[in-house]
C-alpha cells in the first residue's frame, strides 16, 4: 500500500511537471506570436493574443518584446495600442535596446515622439553604451536627432568604447546631424575617431 502511494505521488508529480512544461511552451509561443504580430502591424491580432492572457511585455525567443518589435517597424497605432494595454516603455529587448533607441535608429519620428510623450528615458543605454540619440546619429536620421535633442538627450553621452553621437555622425559623413549636435554643444569639437576621444577646442 505504500509503495503505491508513492508511485501515485511520482505518477501525479510528473504529471504535473508535464503540464507545467507545457505551459511554458505555450506561453513562450504566444510571445512569439505576439511580438510577430506587433512587428507585422496586425492590431487585430495583437488584441486577439491579449485577450487570451498573454502579457504585453512577454520576450520571444530572440529578447525582442511586442513594443520593441512594433516600435523597430514604424507601426504607429499597434505602439499606440501597446502602450494603452500597459506595455512597458523602457523595457529592453535584445542587446539592451528599448524601444525607443530601435525607432530612432531606423528613423521612425512618429513612434519616437509618441514614446517621449509617454516617458520614455531619452538618455539610457544599450549594451554597447549606446543611447537613441547615437542610434540615430549613426544613421543619420535628421529629424529624429533634432527631436531628441528637443527632449533632453545627452550630446556628450559616449558608448563603451568612447565614441560620441557628433564622432560617429562625422565619421559616417551625416554633416547635417553633426551641425546640429554642435548647434546644441558649439564646445565639443571632434579631434580623433581612432579611440573614440572627443575633447573640447
Amino acid at each position: 500500500m505504500k509503495r503505491f502511494r508513492q508511485i501515485f505521488f511520482i505518477s501525479g508529480f510528473l504529471v504535473a511537471c508535464g503540464l507545467f512544461a507545457a505551459g511554458l511552451g505555450v506561453s513562450k509561443d504566444l510571445g512569439a506570436q505576439l511580438t510577430n504580430a506587433a512587428s507585422a502591424g496586425k492590431v487585430n491580432r495583437v488584441v486577439s493574443i491579449l485577450d487570451k492572457g498573454t502579457l504585453p511585455d512577454v520576450h520571444d525567443a530572440k529578447g525582442w518584446t511586442a513594443l520593441g518589435g512594433a516600435a523597430s517597424n514604424g507601426q504607429i497605432e499597434t505602439v499606440k495600442l501597446l502602450v494603452e494595454k500597459g506595455a512597458d516603455i523602457n523595457s529592453s529587448g535584445q542587446y539592451g535596446k528599448t524601444p525607443l533607441m530601435v525607432a530612432a535608429s531606423r528613423g521612425h519620428v512618429e513612434v519616437v515622439q509618441l514614446l517621449l510623450e509617454k516617458g520614455a528615458k531619452v538618455n539610457a543605454k544599450d549594451w554597447y553604451g549606446q543611447t537613441s540619440l547615437i542610434c540615430a546619429a549613426l544613421k543619420g536620421h535628421k529629424d529624429v536627432v533634432k527631436l531628441l535633442l528637443a527632449n533632453g538627450a545627452d550630446v556628450n553621452a559616449r558608448t563603451r568604447k568612447g565614441f560620441t553621437a557628433l564622432s560617429l555622425a562625422t565619421e559616417q559623413g551625416h554633416h547635417q546631424v553633426a551641425d546640429l549636435i554642435l548647434e546644441k554643444n558649439p564646445n565639443q569639437n571632434v579631434l580623433s575617431l581612432g579611440d573614440g576621444i572627443t575633447t573640447g577646442p
